[in-house]
């Protein structure tokens, strides 16, 4: 992954974290407490499972050995 593709998964990758973050503290404030394990589980899976996807299709955007549609 060359270093543009990498500048742009750190900056997606920030959004998602910053996304997952606010999720927890909003789900875990109004309704589940701080200390579930099944809301820390859950949010630390998405936002695990959402940084891997975006590593994956950030180094595959715009290659043309991968690209389906000429």
């Amino acid at each position: 992954m060359d270093a543009t593709k990498k500048r742009e998964w750190i900056k997606c990758s920030t959004m998602a974290i910053g996304f997952y973050l606010i999720v927890y503290i909003l789900l875990a404030h109004f309704f589940f407490g701080f200390f579930n394990l099944w809301l820390i589980g859950i949010v630390l899976l998405l936002a695990v499972s959402d940084i891997w996807g975006l590593h994956w299709w950030i180094s595959r955007y715009g290659n043309p050995e991968n690209d389906d549609y000429p």
